[in-house]
């Protein structure tokens, strides 16, 4: 994460894709990078998989959220 936080610092109009192996770690990943001062929101793009339910969103993650 810390990676991450450090090359959107340094370019604000780079671009990062990480993978994870679940949902729930992509969740963790996104809410710990959301959690630094200086990651904001629109700067955050997390997909999420229409085979899971939608009730199955963490719902801390609703702004950032797209579904595909």
């Amino acid at each position: 994460m810390e990676a991450v936080r450090l090359i959107l610092l340094q370019d604000h109009k780079s671009r990062v894709l990480v993978c994870t192996p679940s949902n729930m770690a992509a969740d963790v990943f996104t809410t710990e990078l959301l959690g630094t001062e200086s990651i904001q929101p629109e700067q955050v793009f997390r997909m999420f998989s229409l085979g899971q339910p939608v009730s199955a969103q963490n719902i801390d993650l609703k702004d950032v959220v797209c579904l595909v």
